[in-house]
């Protein structure tokens, strides 16, 4: 991504609508069935602010690219490594649980080669969750600015996925209740009328990202009996046989 998108993540991590709720849904997943604590990476991890939180769960291990992103803010629960996920520097069965937050979807990122590297760095029977951006016709003024290479569809995210021999556990869209709210934006982005602004990674007034926030919350609940056949993201749990 452009250089300063990573200040402006690192700005907002912790407070934006967005993050917050992918963090919340990530750490749900893991509270749900991990008898002893895992052995964690977060590919991809950015400027850490959700590796800090795995670390909770267990022992987490982050890994990015950018120097950059990995000196912007201070880390003191998990361990932090520069390298790629095109070739993840860690033997085979390595790890129990790998997260992969916005990553699939990078220019510098092959994804029938990474997605090969997080196969084989996980144990057998351990799993991976991933957050990937939803329709390549969303193409917007964010994507320019973060280097997206592609969107995906809903057959293409889980085809990714079935290829390495993993076994789907969930795969649903993210976010489609704020989702009129998304395609407006992207429409405004196709007209011109957002050209100015640099990213989605902007601060809300408190009330907006609260609304949105809670917003996401209600469609998470919501979930456990309807599943919405769209959305800005999807959200993908898979597992090693």
């Amino acid at each position: 991504m452009d250089i300063n998108e990573y200040y402006r993540l690192a700005k907002v991590e912790d407070s934006h609508w967005w993050y917050r709720a992918v963090h919340k849904l990530v750490i749900e997943e893991i509270n749900k069935g991990w008898l002893n604590k895992p052995v964690i990476l977060d590919a991809g991890c950015g400027t850490g602010g959700l590796t800090e939180k795995l670390a909770g769960a267990g022992f987490t291990v982050g890994i990015d690219i950018s120097d950059l992103a990995l000196g912007l803010k201070p880390h003191s629960k998990a361990v932090y490594i520069n390298g790629s996920i095109n070739n993840l520097p860690f033997a085979d069965d390595s790890f129990d649980l790998i997260i992969c937050i916005s990553v699939f979807y990078h220019r510098r990122v092959i994804d029938e080669v990474a997605s090969i590297e997080i196969f084989k760095a996980l144990k057998n029977g351990g799993r991976a969750i991933f957050v990937m951006p939803a329709f390549q016709w969303a193409f917007g003024n964010h994507d320019e600015f973060v280097h997206t290479v592609k969107r995906y569809s809903m057959s293409e995210a889980k085809a990714l996925w079935e290829r390495t021999g993993s076994k789907i556990l969930k795969a649903r869209y993210i976010f489609g209740i704020l989702f009129p709210e998304f395609v407006f934006k992207r429409f405004l982005d196709k007209i011109g009328v957002t050209w100015n602004k640099v990213s989605d990674l902007q601060e809300l007034p408190k009330w907006l990202n609260w609304a949105f926030e809670l917003a996401t919350r209600f469609e998470n609940w919501l979930s456990k009996w309807i599943r919405l056949p769209f959305g800005s993201s999807i959200y993908i749990v898979v597992q090693k046989p």
